[in-house]
């Protein structure tokens, strides 16, 4: 039973690997002031592998690792690496910090809560790396790198409705993909599915709607057999009014 366990968990790594390319031996390389950093994995035990000059000096045993950014301070190269556990996980990020003199230092790991953000990464002062790691329950949440530290903090948000492509996809697919499976007792990962929910997800994270209001809300919507028009949404649900929505929908 153990054999047979271990290969299906390599199974599904290997469709991880090939979903995402993260699948053969040379994936990613960047030089920096003191040689080249390289991305490697061993397709047999699915360990991946960075390597700095040739030498390993740094070993992940999740379903991808790879290069996300690369940044230049004054005496030294940042590269940002982007660990990826398997399908259904949030990304993390790891600052590599290569010296002239080919030394490094390696941070701890901080998480994204978004599944397909991409980390935003700029250079603050002389020797500062900020790291916009996109929103967590209705905050930004950003990453400091300096000195060889790496802290978190959370930023107070302004954002009050959601972009006209987010609110858009929140009623054509979220929305409206719930009424069409029409089980109006499922919660919303279950009727759309976790591929779906990995972009719900992201979008609650910026605190313009909450889950519990927008279920009730979409499920009151499937009883009715009726759907609010994308006008009325992008007016009420998208700028986080919740009782509008109720109004338009009615009793």
């Amino acid at each position: 039973m153990s054999n047979l366990i271990d290969r299906f968990v390599k199974t599904l790594l290997l469709a991880t690997l090939l979903a995402t390319g993260s699948y053969g031996m040379d994936m990613d390389r960047v030089q920096t002031v003191g040689g080249t950093v390289r991305i490697s994995r061993d397709i047999n035990t699915f360990e991946g592998r960075v390597l700095l000059n040739g030498r390993v000096i740094y070993r992940y045993e999740g379903a991808s690792i790879s290069i996300a950014k690369r940044v230049s301070l004054p005496r030294s190269t940042i590269v940002l690496l982007e660990e990826q556990a398997g399908m259904g996980t949030t990304p993390a990020y790891r600052v590599l910090e290569v010296y002239g003199d080919g030394s490094f230092r390696l941070s701890r790991e901080v998480f994204s809560d978004d599944f397909d953000f991409e980390p935003r990464v700029k250079r603050v002062g002389r020797d500062e790396i900020r790291i916009d790691l996109g929103y967590s329950k209705g905050r930004k949440k950003i990453a400091r790198y300096r000195n060889a530290k790496l802290t978190v903090t959370y930023e107070r948000s302004q954002r009050q409705a959601l972009s006209k492509s987010d609110c858009h996809w929140l009623y054509d697919t979220v929305y409206r993909g719930y009424l069409e499976v029409g089980k109006c007792g499922l919660s919303i990962g279950y009727a759309i599915g976790n591929g779906l929910y990995h972009g719900y997800y992201a979008l609650l994270q910026q605190g313009v709607f909450d889950d519990d209001s927008f279920t009730r809300f979409t499920q009151r919507s499937c009883r009715k057999r009726r759907a609010i028009s994308y006008r009325d949404f992008s007016r009420t649900v998208c700028r986080g009014d919740m009782n509008g929505a109720e109004r338009r929908l009615g009793r």
